[in-house]
């Protein structure tokens, strides 16, 4: 079996363990037991690679059109009461969980950016603001509701999916969408500026205040993966180790966390 085989099993059982463990309420910590390049665990690297720079994926809390279940994408739509609850949740677990956070960046969006605020507070220090974190355009379909939306696109991606069965062929060209970007756009720029960031602050650990389909896609990048990753809840916390020599994605997912 090769490693992206090995992992892609892995990632199956962890899906799963996710998928239940939220349902629950019950917390889960995801640790890919490979990596893309066949790399080991978090548990066995040497203190060498620990010391390379950590970034924490954060996703906002929740907003109206959240818990509408509508196209968010680069609306501009701020915090909720629920979303504010949740931001103060999740600064207490920051706090203690990863009190050797050095920095915090984040999306321009309002809701990111009330996010990070509260947490920048709590660590003394300041937002940096960047319009390359933002949260994919969704294009024509941004508010609309979710499910209907894509049932109505529905028998032209499955169309896609039999055209371009290699998921980064397919994200070329993926969401369908019009006047919204690709995934393959998405993560272009998302990785320049995580790469950008994690250059700035070599050894160091710092909290990246994002959206939903970023963390998304930069877990199915990471992984390998065939698709994008299941959903994330609000203030969910993707873990990424820096890791400049894999080329294709210098970034390798060590945990997937809902503290909030």
């Amino acid at each position: 079996m090769s490693s992206i085989q090995a992992n892609y099993q892995n990632y199956q059982s962890d899906v799963a363990l996710y998928t239940r463990s939220h349902r629950s309420g019950k917390k889960y910590r995801y640790q890919p037991a490979i990596s893309r390049r066949g790399e080991p665990s978090e548990t066995s690297v040497t203190p060498q690679v620990q010391r390379l720079t950590q970034l924490l994926l954060i996703r906002h809390g929740e907003t109206d059109w959240n818990l509408q279940d509508l196209y968010l994408g680069q609306t501009d739509i701020p915090l909720n009461g629920t979303g504010k609850k949740q931001a103060k949740n999740l600064t207490t677990y920051l706090r203690s969980t990863h009190p050797d956070i050095s920095a915090i960046y984040s999306s321009d969006l309002a809701r990111a950016r009330a996010s990070a605020q509260y947490a920048a507070r709590a660590f003394n220090t300041s937002v940096h603001e960047t319009s390359a974190l933002r949260e994919i355009n969704w294009g024509v379909v941004e508010g609309l509701d979710v499910p209907e939306t894509d049932a109505a696109y529905q028998q032209r991606l499955e169309a896609l999916k039999k055209q371009y069965p290699n998921r980064t062929e397919r994200w070329a060209h993926e969401p369908l969408f019009p006047q919204g970007e690709t995934y393959n756009d998405l993560l272009g720029r998302v990785k320049a500026e995580l790469q950008r960031i994690a250059t700035a602050h070599p050894g160091e650990k710092v909290a990246v205040f994002a959206h939903g389909r970023i963390l998304r896609t930069l877990v199915s990048e990471s992984t390998d993966h065939a698709d994008v990753y299941p959903k994330l809840p609000n203030c969910a916390v993707v873990q990424f180790r820096f890791a400049p020599e894999n080329t294709h994605c210098p970034f390798t997912c060590l945990s997937i966390n809902q503290p909030a």
